[in-house]
């Protein structure tokens, strides 16, 4: 009965190698979710960024240009590109660090904003009230609109704007360098244990058949053949379990492919893992249809010598 011992165990090996593929296959494919948000979440966000210092820039040189040459319509732009400013940075992603410099550069660049709205208004003579607004009239100052955008103030929150948002910038690459490379080395860990998974599946299907094949020379026991085969049936029904698996693998990687479509330039790493491991898949499934294959031809030998029958 050792032997007989020795098809159930390897029977329930089976079954833990496949939970353990299963389980690679999706902790590679959470990994790779995760690649695919840092991605799309470092593009996003340089990108706000990019476009907050660009908006300073370009508010400033609008500011100055009303005050060089007087024309209303360099004004009108500013109130324009000013009022339609929305927050180009969205806080959700970043870490507590990388929040403090976001803070800092929109504290700094509401300051040079403050700056620039009192230059304008001072061109068109009106001056802060009680309230903090510009309702108070007087007469047109263009020296102090002069001065306000080329003093040492304002060149002093230029230069901390810049420095906050190149530290932002740095800080962020770095950190989100560091994680897509943590995670890309966890999805080769785990496709490397999916094959290795795969793999053991099916030596331990021919190590199978290998038992099988010995079992008849030891024993002619009807006993020993009706609980073997009872045995082989309960094996078949576990590969069953395989290919069903399998399949089911197969609908989840064609719709993790749809998504990683969905997201564009940012889904491309998720989508390269995903056909990686739909190769795995199918390889495992042919795995499984060829132990199936030797399940059969071991069972109708065994049916036929617990029937006394000669195998051919």
């Amino acid at each position: 009965m050792s032997k007989l011992l020795n098809y159930r165990n390897i029977s329930r090996i089976n079954m833990i190698l496949l939970a353990l593929l299963l389980a690679s296959i999706g902790a590679s494919l959470w990994a790779s979710f995760e690649v695919s948000q840092l991605n799309g979440f470092r593009h996003t966000s340089l990108e706000g960024i990019v476009e907050l210092q660009k908006n300073s820039d370009d508010l400033t040189r609008l500011a100055r240009l009303y005050i060089v040459t007087g024309e209303t319509k360099w004004a009108d732009e500013y109130d324009k590109r000013r009022s339609s400013k929305k927050e180009l940075l969205n806080q959700q992603g970043f870490t507590r660090n990388e929040l403090n410099k976001v803070e800092q550069a929109l504290k700094l660049s509401k300051d040079l904003m403050n700056i620039e709205d009192e230059a304008i208004h001072a061109v068109k003579g009106f001056y802060h009230d009680v309230n903090g607004g510009y309702k108070n009239k007087g007469v047109p100052n263009l020296d102090l609109a002069k001065r306000l955008m080329h003093n040492q103030i304002y060149q002093n929150f230029s230069t901390e704007f810049t420095k906050a948002v190149t530290d932002l910038k740095e800080i962020l690459k770095a950190r989100l360098e560091r994680e897509i490379k943590k995670n890309k080395e966890r999805i080769f860990i785990f496709q490397g244990m999916s094959v290795l998974m795969g793999l053991l599946m099916f030596l331990s299907a021919m190590l199978l058949n290998k038992y099988l094949r010995k079992a008849p020379a030891e024993t002619e026991s009807n006993q020993y053949f009706s609980e073997m085969i009872e045995t082989m049936y309960a094996i078949k029904e576990e590969n069953r379990t395989i290919n069903e698996s399998m399949f089911q693998a197969k609908q989840l990687f064609f719709n993790a492919s749809v998504e990683a479509v969905k997201s564009g330039e940012s889904g491309k790493d998720l989508l390269l893992v995903i056909n990686e491991f739909e190769k795995l898949t199918e390889v495992s499934a042919k795995s499984a249809t060829e132990i199936s294959g030797i399940l059969d031809k071991t069972l109708v030998s065994a049916v036929e010598l617990s029937e006394g029958k000669k195998v051919a």
